[in-house]
């Protein structure tokens, strides 16, 4: 029990170091932080900002959160044996923003 209770602390922490280090990403590449969902982190580029270079905002941004997530992966292998990897899926188009979805959420 005592092993799985770690084990259960050590995939938290690394789910948590994760998002916290792809949210810093983002911001720091013109990004706006949209929605966490588990172990997903939604954001959008050029949406609430006029940024022209939007799409190339969005792809830095994801080349980084690829190399950061490499080696936070490399330091969870090493602790717990486990291999992991990330997904990373890209849009492009018009985005509709703002306060959308049910009233029965809010």
């Amino acid at each position: 029990l005592a092993v799985l209770e770690s084990s259960q602390k050590s995939f938290e922490s690394l789910i948590s170091d994760m998002v916290s280090k792809a949210s810093d990403i983002i911001i720091k590449n013109k990004g706006t932080l949209d929605l966490f969902l588990g172990d997903r982190v939604y954001a959008s580029f050029g949406a609430t900002r006029n940024d022209i270079g939007h799409g190339g905002s969005c792809v830095k941004a994801a080349g980084s959160i690829v190399a950061a997530s490499d080696s936070i992966l490399r330091d969870y292998r090493v602790l717990t044996e486990d291999e992991l990897a990330i997904n990373i899926g890209m849009g492009s188009g018009k985005l509709a923003c703002g306060d959308l979805g049910s009233s029965n959420l809010m």
